[in-house]
């Protein structure tokens, strides 16, 4: 039943992380572009790990 609501998290999770990530990199931290690229590619690739260790583990 979960996976019913987390079978979008693939494809917009990353989208909207990176760019919440991106977000608190330049207006949180206060970062340039690497600080930027960083954040935003780390919260971009969080939910693919976390959805597949939640698949893996989880159940």
């Amino acid at each position: 039943m979960p996976d019913r609501f987390l079978h979008h998290l693939p494809w917009l999770g990353p989208l909207l992380a990176a760019g919440v990530g991106a977000g608190v990199g330049r207006y949180g931290l206060g970062g340039d572009f690497w600080t930027v690229l960083i954040a935003a590619l780390v919260g971009g690739f969080l939910p693919v790990i976390g959805l597949s260790l939640w698949r893996r583990f989880g159940r």
